[in-house]
């Protein structure tokens, strides 16, 4: 079957159909791909939810560290409230 008049470039049925055949597979694997990214995707929001409700409050944050400090005392503990201002604990009295 010639592709037109004026080319000397002939199919056959059978090119055609692997012409068929490639092209649906191609899409075929274009659609899983896709489909993929979107799993993907899907998986990386739901992380991202669990990670922002597990979050610590300040308050939270703040008790633990006031907590660590007494628990050793003479360690210094960084105040999250304040990162220049420190929680330390020397024979139990708080500094």
């Amino acid at each position: 079957m010639a592709v037109s008049e004026k080319t000397r470039i002939y199919l056959t049925i059978a090119s055609m159909g692997a012409l068929v055949i490639f092209v649906g597979g191609g899409a075929w694997q274009a659609s899983n791909f896709a489909a993929d990214i979107k799993t993907q995707i899907a998986g990386l929001r739901r992380d991202i939810t669990t990670l922002s409700e597990e979050q610590m409050s300040m308050a939270k944050a703040s008790e633990n560290a006031l907590r660590m400090a007494m628990a050793n005392p003479g360690v210094r503990v960084p105040d999250p409230r304040n990162p220049g201002q420190f929680f330390e604990v020397r024979n139990g009295v708080g500094k």
